[in-house]
């Protein structure tokens, strides 16, 4: 398997159609987004929220 490094956010399945496959949308997806947080957020509470994460999400 190779992953594709772009700009833009997409589906981890593109071109997916559900006359293809009724269960395109199943499987696992692999995203990585990194972000700098700056020290004047020590010892603060940062919320992320993220948007279409169906079921289990790992941050770490």
């Amino acid at each position: 398997m190779t992953y594709e490094t772009t700009g833009d956010v997409h589906p981890f399945v593109r071109n997916a159609s559900e006359k293809d496959n009724s269960y395109w949308w199943n499987g696992w997806g692999w995203y990585r987004k990194r972000i700098l947080i700056g020290n004047i957020y020590n010892d603060k509470k940062i919320f992320l929220e993220f948007d279409g994460v169906q079921k289990y999400a790992r941050v770490g």
